[in-house]
């Protein structure tokens, strides 16, 4: 049958009672009418946990197989014999089906990470589907049928092998779930051409195989396993392993693919296949690629180092589906957002970005002119860089106080009556807040020493704190932290203005706005938080308003899926209004009304009035109110889509950084 496959001896384990039942009542199934695809979702049901995190091993659903091979080859593919089946003359039909039958049998497809072989087994399927159709029309051109029965037929009339499929991964049961899926697909589609034709080529022998390869795809030499000269199209879902949750050797690996870029360290492990993908085309730059990534490398920190590279290397971005939620049909749904990445060294005459109102909703399909690395139509050459200063807002905003003290200086809810107590403490207790307390409301306190006199330094219950403060820090590995065992009664940092705004540095992904406030001199905000101190309320309205919501989703990274505000990356490179008095006033008024309708709700969290789901009207209206104030400070005309305003916001950062002048983008159509 297939030596290969065949050579091992299997071991018949014990079946009990339970056992048996359900192997009895499995067999009645009809299982002719079950998928080969299905295997690669019961394979991740059994795979160990620990282990498919480890590897960041993703089982993919075929609708999710299609958002990656639909646009990189099979709607051309699809749209192409829909056009040859519209041609009237019956021998340029014919020529043309037998042309386009020729095309088919030479596409090569490899899949550097291909688990259970999901995406060979869906792109062999639909491939020889569309050689069924046109092997069909072709039949249908000629009267004599008979040559349905011909012996040589599967020569003849199916060209598309499965031996034109290549794969690596890395575990060998997974590997080897590929290859038997390719083989049961394979006769699946025989029995699909036998039905056509009037004959059917037998499945036995196996005689053609996939080529899947049990290797590590990050350390092997692709050309070993791909035909490069002659491989068409790259495909996947590598795994998903986040910069920060990586094994030591994962991280090794990155390290080493990237050896010449700067902050390569912070790239997730998925980048790896790109650049790896990227090199191959070198050999061949026919090669057209497509990945289902973490949304995480079009956003954030990592921007610049994986698509600057890329880029540098001859690199476009052909197609791409923008964030979506990963939904499968397997156990354990892997609840991430992602994204489509189509690119090649080949670019394409016309591009399309599949554009989501949400991340669970269906993508709608834009054709655009370019897409830059944040998966927008915009220029490849710009990306957001983070700035240590501001390249636009006329106010400074820095980071909250790290406390670095073991928790010695913060007066927790069972310890506050003591301390308030001391009635000369009390001008140095001050209410403490990070991103959970302004959200939820929640109260804690802590001892503000910063120029109290030695008096108050020396009462027990402070010098007691004082002390085990000093042996933390001493006890500390981080010189930095040493150090501030010399100020042991103070915060690492000492930033207490009279009043400023406060923006939580992680925020729920469902919320349409970050929710920020004002805090005075009576409150310290912790790292948890930024601040831009002496803030106003016209800075409050334009931080609050979608134009900054829309550039943060973009530029800022992700906490597991929550924002993740970035002073540097957001703050700094925003590219605010240009404004007059009068319109500086107008914003300030409606950023007023909404922190009064904030306080018309007493005994409501921040988190519960900003749930999209419970976000009274009268808020949601007030906060609409000014985001169409806002938007009329950047252009006359409106905007239609946050993608419009992301291009245009994205047109005034590259001024801004070029130093030109970007008032003419407020003319602009």
């Amino acid at each position: 049958m297939n030596e290969e496959f065949f050579s091992e001896r299997g071991c018949i384990p014990k079946f009990n009672t339970n056992v048996r039942r359900h192997l009895i009542a499995g067999g009645k199934l009809s299982w002719r009418e079950v998928s080969p695809v299905i295997f690669g979702s019961m394979f991740q049901s059994v795979m160990d946990p620990e282990l498919r995190r480890e590897l960041g091993a993703h089982y993919t659903s075929e609708k999710n197989i299609f958002k990656v091979i639909g646009p990189l080859f099979l709607d051309g593919l699809n749209a192409e014999l829909e056009n040859i089946l519209g041609i009237k003359t019956k021998s340029l039909r014919k020529k043309r089906l037998k042309e386009f039958q020729e095309k088919l049998a030479s596409i090569r497809i490899g899949d550097p990470a291909c688990g259970s072989g999901n995406f060979l087994v869906v792109s062999y399927r639909e491939l020889k589907m569309l050689e069924l159709r046109a092997v069909k029309a072709i039949l249908d051109t000629d009267p004599d049928r008979g040559r349905s029965l011909l012996t040589d037929w599967m020569n003849q009339y199916s060209k598309v092998s499965i031996d034109h499929f290549y794969g690596m991964e890395l575990e060998e049961f997974p590997a080897y779930i590929a290859r038997v899926s390719m083989w049961l697909m394979e006769h699946v589609m025989k029995q699909k051409f036998g039905a056509l034709l009037g004959a059917v080529s037998p499945s036995l022998p196996l005689e053609a195989k996939a080529n899947i390869a049990c290797v590590n795809a990050l350390t092997s030499d692709w050309t070993t396993v791909f035909p490069a000269k002659q491989l068409s199209y790259i495909i996947g879902n590598p795994p998903f392993g986040g910069a920060l949750r990586i094994s030591k050797s994962q991280k090794a690996e990155v390290l080493a693919i990237f050896p010449d870029v700067k902050d390569a360290g912070k790239l997730d492990y998925v980048t790896c296949w790109y650049q790896k993908a990227t090199q191959l085309m070198s050999v061949n730059p026919r090669i057209e690629c497509a990945f289902v990534s973490t949304n995480s490398i079009c956003q954030g920190e990592q921007v610049a180092p994986l698509w600057g590279k890329l880029f540098s290397e001859g690199v476009h971005i052909n197609f791409a589906h923008q964030t979506f939620q990963w939904r499968n049909e397997a156990r354990g749904n892997a609840g991430v957002y992602c994204v489509v990445v189509g690119f090649s060294k080949k670019e394409r005459e016309r591009k399309f970005l599949y554009q989501y109102e949400n991340p669970q909703a269906e993508p709608v399909t834009v054709q655009v002119n370019q897409i830059n690395a944040y998966l927008l139509d915009a220029k490849e050459s710009v990306f957001i860089r983070k700035a240590s200063s501001a390249i636009s807002a006329d106010k400074p905003m820095f980071l909250g106080n790290m406390p670095n003290d073991g928790g010695n200086l913060i007066i927790e809810p069972a310890d506050y009556a003591t301390f308030w107590a001391v009635e000369k403490l009390r001008p140095y207790i001050k209410k403490l807040i990070g991103s959970r307390e302004l959200l939820h409301s929640e109260e804690r306190f802590c001892l503000w020493l910063h120029s109290a006199p030695e008096e108050i330094l020396k009462i027990q219950l402070v010098a007691e704190r004082i002390e085990r403060c000093r042996s933390v820090r001493l006890a500390s590995r981080d010189p930095g932290c040493r150090k501030l065992a010399q100020r042991p009664h103070e915060f690492r940092d000492l930033n207490n203005p009279e009043s400023c705004i406060v923006v939580p540095r992680v925020s729920s992904e469902r919320r349409e706005y970050i929710p920020m406030g004002f805090i005075g001199s009576d409150t310290i905000l912790t790292d948890l938080c930024h601040m831009v101190p002496n803030g106003t309320p016209y800075d409050f309205g334009i931080l609050e308003s979608r134009m900054h919501m829309v550039w943060m989703r973009t530029v800022c990274g992700r906490l597991e899926s929550r924002y993740r505000y970035s002073r540097n990356l957001c703050y700094n490179t925003f590219p605010w209004p240009q404004v007059s008095e009068k319109q500086r006033e107008q914003i300030e008024n409606l950023a007023r009304n909404i922190l009064m309708i904030r306080e018309s709700y007493p005994g409501t969290t921040l988190a519960d009035l900003y749930d999209p789901d419970k976000m009274p009207s009268d808020l949601r209206k007030a906060h609409y109110e000014l985001d169409v104030a806002v938007e009329r400070l950047y252009r006359r005309k409106p905007f239609q889509s946050d993608e419009e305003r992301l291009s245009h916001l994205f047109r005034r950062y590259e001024k801004l950084v070029s130093h030109e002048d970007d008032s003419s983008l407020f003319n602009e159509e």
